[in-house]
């Protein structure tokens, strides 16, 4: 699951600029378990998080 959210202004013709957030859930991510000592073995139990934000600018220096 992920979640964003932004806001982008243009300040001037050649000025401009946007700040964005995001979130994003994962669930069942391929793991590797060790249930005993010496043995491995595969399983879909983990999980992550991801946050952030975002921020660029735009200048544009000439016409061209």
């Amino acid at each position: 699951m992920a979640y964003e959210v932004g806001f982008r202004e243009q300040m001037t013709e050649r000025f401009s600029w946007d700040l964005a957030t995001f979130y994003n859930a994962y669930h069942d991510l391929l793991s590797f378990d060790f249930p005993s000592p010496g043995l491995m073995q595969t399983g879909n139990g983990a999980a992550a998080t991801t946050y952030g934000a975002e921020l660029a600018a735009t200048y544009a220096v000439s016409e061209r």
